[in-house]
């Protein structure tokens, strides 16, 4: 069997295809949502599609503990693999009483196939919609992205002016990569919602390097 050359990109179920999330605690006031996935790795075999159904336990700081296979993909070397990155994903935390707890979740994933795509990226981080919408409206009517990024971004890029450089537009929730796709060079989006923040991002130019003859 020929190992697909191609990429995988994650379609999570209780986000998107409408199946819950389910707690095993009783009582959160909010549940974890997805922040950053790592992409799963490539998958033996002519397939077009796998659909997965895993349990996660998300840590407090939102950070993935444990990955139990409830349906696996019938490879088990693949299974492992997949496994070690999911690991690396991250969530928002559950929330209860105001504080922030671990929990177990359980998700359906729909795997396709896709090619890569990356792009260059600069962001807002904003800690509401309130906040993001207001921002938008500056940068809509003028005023310059780097220099609102510095001064009321709340991301690590920050110092940067919201400078990402160069990204994989796969460790983005399904809905965020859809919008990012269609962005043209020089372009905002409306605030997006990853996690519990509200994200504008502008698709940079790509400056290609001269060199002397």
């Amino acid at each position: 069997m020929v190992r697909q050359s191609s990429v995988l990109l994650l379609l999570f179920g209780f986000l998107l295809v409408g199946c819950a999330s389910i707690p095993r605690l009783e009582g959160p006031e909010r549940l974890p949502k997805l922040v950053y996935q790592e992409p799963l790795p490539a998958y033996s075999g002519n397939v077009k599609e796998l659909r997965l159904d895993i349990r996660v336990r998300v840590a407090a700081d939102g950070s993935v503990e444990e990955v139990d296979f409830l349906r696996s993909s019938g490879d088990r070397s693949w299974d492992s693999l997949a496994i070690h990155q999911i690991r690396k994903w991250r969530y928002s935390p559950a929330m209860a009483g105001g504080e922030p707890i671990p929990l177990w979740i359980m998700q359906t994933i729909r795997v396709q196939f896709m090619p890569p795509s990356y792009m260059d990226l600069a962001e807002i981080v904003c800690p509401t919609k309130e906040v993001a919408d207001s921002l938008y409206t500056r940068l809509r009517a003028g005023e310059d992205f780097v220099t609102l990024a510095r001064t009321c971004s709340l991301g690590p890029t920050k110092d940067q002016g919201g400078i990402l450089g160069e990204v994989d537009l796969r460790t983005y929730p399904m809905g965020v990569q859809e919008v990012l796709r269609k962005l043209q060079e020089g372009m905002i989006t409306e605030p997006l919602e990853i996690g519990n923040q509200f994200v504008i991002f502008k698709r940079l130019s790509r400056v290609t390097p001269s060199f002397g003859s």
